[in-house]
């Protein structure tokens, strides 16, 4: 399935305030990270998913085999998530949340990141 370019009529999107109070308050939400890898590599919301926008159509199961699971999408400010909510929506996504000037924004407010690859965590 290719990617949507158009915007979607409805987006939900969540400020980063708001994402780390419902994170703090133990919600599980499944955070996308939509940037490029190199990007995600460099520093992420922490227990974010790396899944890049051209790559969402084969490859969002892989971060959220189920589509009722809250899903928050980011990218740099946030228009690239945007643009990802239609293909997720007709993939059987529901529940879609776009941070509001994405991983930027984010940032701005003086939240944590994290550093790291895109693999899975190994145990030690």
């Amino acid at each position: 399935m290719a990617i949507d370019s158009t915007p979607p009529l409805e987006v939900t999107f969540i400020t980063p305030e708001h994402l780390k109070a419902r994170l703090d308050a133990g919600e599980y939400l499944c955070l996308v990270d939509a940037r490029e890898s190199h990007e995600f590599g460099m520093a992420h919301i922490p227990g974010a998913q790396w899944c890049a926008r051209d790559l969402l159509a084969s490859q969002i199961e892989r971060v959220a085999p189920t589509p009722y699971v809250p899903l928050v999408v980011y990218c740099s400010r946030g228009e690239a998530a945007t643009l990802s909510v239609p293909t997720l929506q007709r993939l059987g996504y529901t529940h879609i949340f776009v941070i509001q000037g994405g991983f930027l924004a984010w940032c701005a407010a003086g939240f944590p990141t994290e550093i790291g690859c895109i693999g899975p965590p190994t145990s030690m």
